[in-house]
């Protein structure tokens, strides 16, 4: 399981799935399938963001989408891709300062998923319950909490490259 580690800087190669409680949505196949694999998740992606891809590329690929300056309690440099006011994804791409302009040239090396049309093959998605993050990746190994942010991440039986983040409230 690779993470953010404890008050570190996110890894490299990391996809994180964030899950609250709430249930995912279901939809139809057909004539929307080229959105639905919009929003797929695999331990290298996120919809058509790859890691190792530059900020310029992902832009390109997420028209319609802003991609702005924004940082976490540690004060890591990240970036956040919004539709409308939204959030739903936030970028690491090795920079440093929070203060500074975007470096387009810069890979992305870790993808936070916030919304839940975003999901796994498997219907995974952000927003799940962890008990039914369950029946898909087995049972909860550990659950480990962050230093600053108290942020929680899972590990399951079974589970993906990707880390599992559930709030306190939907443990069970």
């Amino acid at each position: 399981l690779v993470g953010t580690g404890f008050g570190q800087k996110p890894a490299t190669n990391t996809v994180k799935v964030y899950f609250h409680n709430e249930k995912p949505q279901t939809g139809q196949l057909g004539p929307v399938k080229a959105v639905l694999d919009f929003l797929i998740i695999t331990n290298d992606s996120v919809g058509p963001v790859r890691l190792g891809m530059t900020v310029a590329q992902a832009r390109r690929a997420l028209r319609g989408f802003t991609l702005n300056r924004t940082s976490d309690g540690e004060g890591i440099a990240l970036i956040a891709v919004k539709r409308g006011k939204q959030t739903v994804m936030t970028l690491y791409a090795g920079e440093q300062n929070p203060k500074s302009r975007i470096n387009e040239r810069a890979k992305i090396e870790f993808i936070e998923v916030w919304d839940p049309r975003y999901r796994t093959a498997d219907g995974v998605n952000p927003k799940m319950p962890l008990r039914e993050v369950e029946q898909k990746y087995g049972q909860l190994k550990e659950i480990r909490l962050s230093e600053i942010e108290a942020r929680e991440f899972a590990t399951l039986a079974t589970q993906p490259g990707s880390d599992f983040a559930p709030p306190e409230v939907n443990r069970y």
